[in-house]
């Protein structure tokens, strides 16, 4: 593929929003995994390794996606415009159309021989895209990332006239249809395995393991704590957790292998356990939370901080982080 320009497609939809997806608020692209502000943020780093201009086409199905991912997206446009790059977002406009559906009529003006990664956004980056890629020979018509135990891992690689098979009207499906249909004829695809299994980002559950094991994997120093949250002295900040800005956690608090997104509030002596907290959530004086998702809190506006609340963020000998089990 060198010399060419690598087709990116993101598929970030689907005909409803999912349970997790209405308690949070937000896409799952948006949700911070390790290090990464965001598992978009993740996919673009693993995008810009692989050493090739790529065209990135992010597909969505609702509005208020893009107005979450877009800033994103605008955070890292410069340095993919210096490596003759593109992403672009845009809504779903054919939803009844499937995946494979999808897939053909945005790939529709592109040369039989070009090669499109097909991305499922629920999905974690392997640790290298540039070894995945490597696997494709001059007689393959595609490549299927996938677990030890050959389950399809949300990473494909296709030569475009692969898709061919595709009609162009109907509801057409990727995994169910397409990937069938295209072993059926004889096509050549090769699995590649790259993960030990499939962890999807569409649960609790699954987004903190998700959360845990890459933490783990990347060696970074746990926990994740954002500069801009407010931290008091007795409070602890445990294991595999993940603190984004403008959150608030207050004396004697406890959070504990969890995700506490953007403004929210632990209060005092709280304890907060393998859980996610939605933005701007509150979580009681003394509340136990445990396996739980606490909801984002829709109603909550910006308010103005009070002189004590100042203080807090401003000062940082107020943020203490103890790394335990």
């Amino acid at each position: 593929m060198e010399g060419r320009v690598l087709k990116i497609i993101m598929l970030a939809g689907g005909l409803r929003a999912s349970a997790f997806r209405q308690q949070l608020g937000i896409p799952t692209l948006r949700l911070p995994l390790g290090s990464h502000p965001s598992l978009l943020d993740a996919w673009l780093t693993s995008f810009e390794s692989i050493g090739l201009p790529v065209d990135v086409h992010i597909i969505v199905s609702w509005e208020d996606d893009v107005r979450h991912l877009d800033p994103l997206i605008q955070q890292r446009l410069k340095s993919f415009v210096e490596s003759q790059s593109s992403i672009e977002i845009s809504t779903d406009p054919s939803p009844w159309r499937g995946t494979g559906g999808l897939i053909y009529d945005v790939t529709s003006h592109l040369n039989d021989d070009d090669m499109i990664l097909v991305v499922e956004s629920s999905c974690i980056p392997p640790e290298s895209l540039s070894t995945f890629l490597q696997d494709l020979d001059d007689q393959a018509n595609g490549l299927v990332c996938c677990s030890a135990k050959h389950e399809p891992a949300g990473l494909y690689l296709f030569r475009k006239a692969a898709l061919n098979v595709i009609p162009e009207e109907g509801f057409f499906d990727l995994k169910e249809q397409l990937l069938p249909i295209l072993y059926q004829a004889g096509e050549r695809l090769i699995p590649v395995v790259m993960f030990d299994e499939v962890l999807r980002v569409r649960d609790r559950e699954m987004y903190l393991r998700t959360v845990h094991g890459f933490l783990n994997g990347t060696g970074h120093p746990l926990p994740i704590v954002s500069e801009e949250a407010s931290i008091a002295p007795s409070a602890r900040v445990l294991g595999a957790s993940v603190i984004e800005a403008g959150v608030m956690i207050e004396d004697g608090a406890i959070v504990h292998e969890s995700v506490i997104l953007k403004g929210a509030t632990i209060e005092r002596d709280a304890l907060v356990s393998r859980s996610i907290v939605g933005s701007r959530a509150h979580v009681n004086t003394l509340a136990i939370i445990r396996d739980t998702v606490v909801p984002f809190d829709a109603k909550a506006r910006d308010k103005r901080e009070s002189p004590r609340t100042k203080q807090q963020v401003s000062s940082k000998s107020r943020k203490t982080v103890e790394v335990g089990a």
